[in-house]
């Protein structure tokens, strides 16, 4: 049933127990703080859960909801530092059994033997640390809100923005096969053609007069003495080479 009630009186932003709290004209309830930082971060006044927007508006304290939280505030601090047992107060924490205890409960046999420690220190040790759980969790919450401000932006954005044009193909884009791949025996010919050069006359070396030379492609000659060739029955010498004084 408390924890019901507890609901109720939260903030929906810092989600604590109201404090300071005021209401807005769409009748939501907020802490005066939430409000303001809220109004602050997105520049106008708008109403953090359903984002209604208002021109002109203060700041009204909801002094119902405010003594209904200070209320439940006290009650809940003194129905949980009682001991249900002994109905005193809860002034030590057992570490062993990880619970409050008072100053009976410490002397009894179910706690014989283990480590207290006092109430305040505890309580300043999990305030700590459930204060930067909080932070950590606002900051997410503050993220996952500009996160869904952004897509909400976008989504309008992209309702109204004009459509592109249906694209149209270009010519010119297939390979051009009738260029590259007609007639290619033809083409591979005069490439050929350029590469390769023709000549009527091709000499043979295994006839040649032993004091000749001939180029590597067998169409031209030089006169060279010191050049040496074999004595083969193909090779025609002439007399007159040889010996210009004798007779025709």
């Amino acid at each position: 049933m408390a924890s019901r009630a507890e609901d109720h009186l939260q903030c929906p932003t810092c989600l604590e127990i109201f404090k300071d709290p005021v209401m807005l004209p769409c009748s939501h309830n907020f802490c005066r703080a939430c409000v303001q930082q809220w109004w602050e971060h997105k520049g106008d006044r708008t109403c953090p859960v359903y984002r209604t927007e208002f021109r002109s508006i203060g700041l009204p304290m909801n002094l119902a909801l405010k003594n209904m939280c200070e209320a439940f505030s006290q009650a809940s601090v003194e129905s949980d530092d009682i001991c249900s047992l002994h109905k005193e107060k809860l002034k030590l924490f057992c570490v062993d059994h990880q619970e409050l205890v008072c100053l009976i409960c410490r002397d009894a046999k179910i706690h014989a033997g283990h480590k207290f420690c006092p109430f305040i220190e505890v309580h300043e040790d999990h305030k700590d640390k459930l204060q930067d759980g909080l932070q950590d969790a606002k900051k997410r919450l503050k993220d996952y809100i500009e996160t869904r401000d952004n897509c909400n932006e976008q989504a309008t954005y992209i309702k109204i923005q004009k459509l592109l044009d249906k694209p149209k193909l270009l010519s010119g884009a297939p390979l051009d096969e009738v260029k590259h791949v007609g007639n290619l025996k033809f083409s591979v010919w005069e490439r050929m053609k350029e590469m390769v050069s023709y000549s009527p006359v091709i000499l043979d070396p295994n006839t040649a007069d032993p004091d000749l030379s001939l180029s590597e492609d067998l169409t031209s000659v030089s006169h060279q003495k010191e050049h040496q060739r074999p004595n083969n029955p193909e090779r025609i010498y002439n007399d007159e080479w040889l010996n210009p004084n004798s007779p025709a």
